[in-house]
């Protein structure tokens, strides 16, 4: 399982299909003063799988990261793979609603997604005094 797409947005939800519906894109948020409270966001994950995947659960983790290098979130979930038959791939589709996160301090954070305890994808979110 490969992680292929990962991004902090405002809104994001899933319709059928898999289809996904993602509003606002982020990776800076600006505050008059720390710490400060983000009301609400959304991580969206997009993982491919193939058949060395099919009917298994893969656990992944998700860890945010502060600027000082400490973990201050720290999340895990299985996420069960659908049967595929030989050659076939597809993707599966993880979200988290995060309410209510508080962010310390101004500076470079770190969202940080585990596959299987091995590091998949990072992306930076940069929180800035305005």
């Amino acid at each position: 399982m490969k992680l292929t797409f990962i991004a902090l947005a405002d809104f994001v939800n899933e319709v059928q299909g898999g289809k996904l519906n993602v509003l606002g894109i982020f990776d800076t948020i600006g505050a008059k003063d720390f710490p400060t409270t983000h009301v609400q966001m959304s991580l969206v994950l997009r993982f491919s799988c193939d058949f060395a995947d099919s009917e298994k659960e893969r656990a992944i983790r998700v860890q945010f990261e502060a600027p000082n290098g400490a973990t201050f979130l720290d999340f895990a979930a299985k996420i069960p793979i659908p049967t595929m038959q030989p050659g076939q791939s597809g993707m599966t589709n993880q979200t988290l609603n995060l309410v209510g996160v508080e962010f310390k301090d101004p500076g470079t954070y770190i969202v940080r997604v585990y596959v299987e305890d091995e590091i998949a994808g990072e992306i930076p979110l940069q929180l800035i005094k305005t």
